[in-house]
């Protein structure tokens, strides 16, 4: 048997000096790695010592500045409260204070048992360094106010004495209980019934002449000036800003009886009407189910309530639209006496942005959530004093809402009345004049100068 050959000392160091050539390549790779993967760790270590180095060279030079804190006088906020509107002989009356906070005392204290019910930030207790609370009636207060006005918190600071971010805490938590008590719901915000639909038929035919029609339908922009940079693009439309869009319906005495919120600005009122609630309940039959009678128009019985809105809407049978181009005159006598008639949801727009002036400005909010929540309050509120004023038999009017002027104004029940009536007699005189003009004087003019052209080109 041959004995195994044994490899020659010249082919081991040959191979010993391969592997530790490939072993020591390796080696020279991996510590290039961890080189890389350490330069940038290296580089921010550079940076933040740097950066230490100049703020204590910053420090040095300047004192470190500290938070400004500010001793509120919450009692003084609480007496100048119940001595202004909430006290038993308070300094303004009834009329006043719902001028100023678009609500009654009434309602105002309704308001206030439903938040402390909710929440118990709106109620007395004691903070954790032992001192008494904010008052509930300065939050709420407060809260009404910002809806009204639209401004900042650092506004009303000096006579409600609280911060701004505890101003804005107030805003939110008030409008999140506001939007979602289940009595507002089924009170302020309820789906129209039959025997609704039949009052705002009955008023409308009176007013407009023709039977079946509960409102009007439109939408409305509210803008946002805290909206994302990222989402932008999406929620800015005509208007160069973005913007939110509700969508509602009113009647005659401008409660608003359908509301939908959130759809993004660059939308068009087709769009929105596409992803509207109103449209889902006409079509599973709910709306029909629960709202739908039987009425005449000129002879002939139709079983479905119908609806004004304007041109850019589909012609659906609940849709009553104008004529974008009349040519005879029935069509134009008709285009007249629609766009007329649609003014309703114009009107209850107009009046909901006078009164709640929150809606004009842009909402500095975050969420469109809380936006939401904003919008639905000012909503059930505005349906409180409609409510409250079909009881007065007196009209939810914009002016109503203009600041007096002085003293003697404040006593009367309504000063806007008194110029509506003298203005509705100017245009009385004024059309009485007019009509006169162009059935005398107005004639012998019109032939003087149509002689005097027929001379001067010898016709």
């Amino acid at each position: 048997m041959k004995p195994p050959s044994v490899p020659s000392p010249c082919f081991v160091a040959a191979v010993v000096a391969v592997v530790s050539l490939v072993v020591l390549a390796v080696m020279q790779d991996e510590e290039e790695n961890q080189r890389q993967a350490e330069q940038p760790m290296v580089l921010a270590r550079t940076v933040l010592a740097c950066r230490r180095q100049l703020e204590e060279q910053a420090g040095e030079q300047q004192p470190a500045r500290k938070r400004m804190f500010i001793n509120w006088n919450r009692a003084r906020a609480r007496s100048c409260v119940q001595e202004d509107y909430w006290g038993p002989t308070p300094r303004f009356n009834d009329r006043q204070f719902e001028r100023v906070f678009r609500v009654t005392r009434r309602m105002a204290d309704q308001i206030l048992n439903t938040c402390a019910m909710a929440d118990a930030f709106f109620t007395e207790r004691i903070d954790a360094c032992g001192k008494t609370a904010i008052c509930p009636k300065v939050k709420i207060l407060v809260a009404l106010k910002l809806v009204a006005y639209g401004v900042s918190p650092s506004a009303f600071q000096d006579y409600f004495q609280m911060g701004l971010s505890t101003a804005h805490e107030c805003l939110k938590r008030f409008s999140f209980v506001m939007a979602r008590d289940e009595d507002n719901l089924l009170l302020f915000q309820r789906q129209m019934t039959r025997a609704d639909a039949k009052k705002a038929s009955d008023v409308h035919q009176y007013h407009h002449g023709v039977a079946g029609q509960i409102g009007s339908l439109d939408c409305m922009h509210v803008g946002w000036r805290l909206c994302p940079v990222a989402w932008q693009g999406q929620y800015q439309g005509s208007k160069g800003k973005p913007t939110i869009i509700l969508e509602a319906f009113a009647d005659h005495f401008l409660w608003i009886w359908h509301s939908s919120f959130s759809h993004p600005g660059s939308l068009n009122d087709i769009n929105v009407w596409d992803r509207s609630d109103l449209l889902k309940s006409f079509l599973d039959g709910t709306f029909s189910a629960d709202v739908d009678f039987e009425f005449e128009i000129g002879g002939e019985t139709f079983h479905q309530v119908w609806l004004m809105v304007d041109g850019i809407y589909p012609e659906l049978a609940r849709f009553v639209k104008t004529i974008a181009e009349p040519l005879t005159e029935v069509a134009k006598l008709y285009a007249t006496w629609q766009e007329a008639s649609r003014k309703d949801i114009e009107r209850a727009f107009g009046v909901l942005q006078r009164k709640f002036q929150i809606l004009v400005r842009d909402v500095e909010q975050w969420y469109v959530d809380e936006i939401k929540n904003i919008v639905e309050t000012c909503i059930i509120l505005h349906n409180m004093m409609v409510a409250e004023r079909v009881e007065r038999s007196e009209d939810e009017r914009a002016d109503w809402y203009e600041y007096m002027q002085n003293e003697e104004e404040t006593e009367a029940l309504d000063p806007a009345w008194e110029y509506v009536e003298r203005q509705d007699a100017e245009m009385a005189l004024h059309r009485r004049l007019q009509d006169q003009f162009y059935n005398g004087p107005a004639v012998n003019i019109r032939d003087n100068n149509y002689q005097r052209q027929r001379q001067l080109f010898n016709l």
